[in-house]
């Protein structure tokens, strides 16, 4: 399960993501839409760990983003359309 309560994320002056909450139960079909500038990327970013929220939270499977990061990259797949190379990932 995904949950995401009052997320937020804010580049200077620019807010890109306004307080969007909601959850996605496992099996569950779900999509994100929404006009050009409206956050999705930015959400998806944040969902994916390539972002950080300026505020609120976001669980998966109950946990929180902040120090379970390896645990939740063990739960997505991501297949980026530019070259990005995970900043965790080491030679070992």
């Amino acid at each position: 399960m995904i949950e995401l309560r009052s997320v937020e994320k804010v580049f200077g002056s620019v807010r890109a993501v306004d307080g969007i909450s909601f959850d996605i139960k496992r099996g569950e079909v779900f999509g994100l839409l929404g006009k050009n500038g409206a956050g999705k990327t930015t959400t998806i970013k944040m969902l994916t760990l390539q972002l950080k929220p300026t505020a609120g939270e976001i669980f998966f499977e109950g946990r929180t983003i902040q120090g379970n990061e390896i645990f939740i990259k063990s739960l997505i797949g991501l297949v980026p359309q530019h070259l990005n190379f995970d900043q965790d990932l080491t030679v070992e």
